[in-house]
């Protein structure tokens, strides 16, 4: 039983609002092994982490060789752990940086009192409301994360809304060496585990204002289109309109770690829950906004594309 001053995460007792966690960790994969399956990441991997060209040449050769053999996964795991041994690492400095991973943008129309809501609806493969895959920098590990269900969100009047998870990265600056001889400082990084950050509120899910719906937004591939024609209405009437989806294809996104100049993460973004979008619409204006992976793209009312500047 707790008291008003101290909650655990999820805490019910009305003494105050529930505070679950953002994130759990359900599995941390390590580099050795990673890579047996994303061959892509063993150059980028060195490369953060300063091997030279030569070295990392010689351990692309000899990773071919493994991947190509008869052995037993957990055989070449441990060969790759001691193709890794091939330089000495030590770390020189310790630092943590939460970054906001980003999960769904969404926005309204440039129309005043259009209003879009964003939720999440029933699991429909279980867990939580999203699913990261955090890849690490360097030969850090990769961490596969479960993201809580988040509460609703809305948008209004043309206002572009990014709802993200804030997860905190330990990133080591590191020195790389051949027997005595230093050869490079390079990076690795990780996510940390919520247990050990003290205070799992400050995990939570979060939603802010960004720039967007530009043509460089526009998307190729698209789940679904709102559209409604409602210029010639002059009721002054606001329509409403809901849509949901199950469609749950991942998507890679890049994370810049801002404590280290020119690196990035990689995150794989994954939903396990039904997303849906409900909008309030005014009459007067033809509107059309179009469903994606990552980001509820609308194009503009007419009256306001005479608005826009010429290009």
């Amino acid at each position: 039983m707790c008291n008003a001053a101290k909650h655990s995460p999820g805490c019910l007792c009305g003494f105050g609002p529930p505070y679950p966690p953002s994130y759990t960790i359900n599995g941390v994969t390590e580099w050795a092994e990673e890579v047996l399956d994303r061959p892509e990441l063993v150059e980028r991997g060195l490369r953060e982490l300063a091997w030279d060209e030569k070295s990392i040449q010689e351990f692309v050769a000899a990773y071919s060789t493994l991947t190509h053999s008869p052995l037993p996964r957990s055989s070449c795991i441990q060969r790759v752990r001691e193709l890794l041994g091939m330089r000495k690492k030590v770390e020189e400095e310790v630092l943590h940086e939460q970054v906001r991973v980003p999960l769904y943008r969404f926005g309204a129309p440039p129309v005043s009192g259009a209003k879009v809501e964003y939720s999440e609806g029933e699991s429909f493969v279980g867990g939580g409301g999203w699913n990261l895959r955090f890849l690490g920098v360097g030969t850090g590990n990769t961490t596969s994360l479960d993201v809580s269900k988040s509460r609703t969100f809305v948008a209004s009047n043309g206002a572009c809304k990014l709802v993200y998870v804030p997860v905190t990265v330990r990133i080591a600056r590191v020195a790389i060496f051949q027997g005595d001889q230093l050869v490079g400082r390079g990076h690795e990084a990780q996510v940390v585990s919520p247990k050990e950050l003290g205070d799992p509120h400050l995990q939570r899910r979060g939603c802010i204002s960004v720039a967007g719906n530009t043509d460089d937004d526009r998307p190729v591939e698209h789940y679904d289109v709102v559209d409604l024609a409602l210029t010639g209405d002059t009721s002054g009437a606001v329509h409403k309109d809901k849509r949901s989806w199950e469609t749950n294809v991942a998507r890679e996104v890049s994370i810049q770690l801002n404590k280290i100049a020119d690196v990035s993460a990689l995150v794989r973004v994954k939903r396990t829950r039904r997303l849906e979008l409900a909008f309030e619409l005014p009459a007067g204006y033809d509107y059309r906004a179009y469903l994606c992976n990552g980001l509820t793209w609308w194009e503009l009312p007419a009256h306001e594309l005479k608005k826009q500047p010429r290009r």
